[in-house]
């Protein structure tokens, strides 16, 4: 292979008792820019800054819980014997759909019920969430997931043989 992206030699690192994960912190920093990309364009566009803060707070705690649904209701039977697994986040499993979905109503319905306007509101929010979404992939990348079919193409990332789908388990290099 003449050459390849490698993956990352880490995706946690310790801080005393706490493991610290990558792609946590991307999605944090992903959701801080979403938040505030969404209300400064909201008040560029007119619209009440107070509207698009409770709107957004609200949409990224629905969200949450709507990205947690999205991933543990197709899988509903891997916690009929450990329920409690259901809460443990840290574990894995947020699934994108969700939580935009669940996001966009709760937050389509604060600016609704507080008479804030719902265009100018989902203008601004056409550019905060495609920010997110591109900080927020950054962090499939240390976790070496979401990867595309194997390449020989020299930008192929290089995915480490326990991270590699079983039908690839000799690929060494994905879209």
């Amino acid at each position: 292979m003449l050459a390849s992206i490698p993956s990352p030699s880490f995706s946690v690192f310790e801080i005393g008792p706490l493991n610290i994960h990558i792609y946590g912190i991307l999605m944090g920093i992903g959701v801080a820019t979403a938040f505030v990309v969404l209300v400064r364009r909201y008040e560029e566009f007119g619209g009440e800054r107070a509207v698009a803060e409770s709107a957004g707070f609200w949409a990224i705690v629905i969200g949450f819980v709507g990205a947690r649904l999205g991933y543990v209701l197709p899988r509903i039977g891997d916690y009929s014997h450990n329920w409690l697994g259901v809460f443990r986040i840290w574990e894995g499993g947020i699934a994108l759909f969700g939580g935009l979905t669940f996001g966009a109503v709760a937050a389509l319905f604060v600016v609704h019920r507080r008479r804030g306007d719902l265009l100018r509101f989902a203008d601004a929010g056409a550019v905060a969430l495609p920010a997110a979404q591109a900080i927020g992939r950054w962090g499939n990348y240390f976790n070496q997931e979401l990867f595309g079919t194997p390449t020989s193409l020299p930008w192929g990332v290089e995915i480490d043989p326990e991270n590699r789908p079983a039908a690839y388990p000799d690929a060494e290099t994905f879209h």
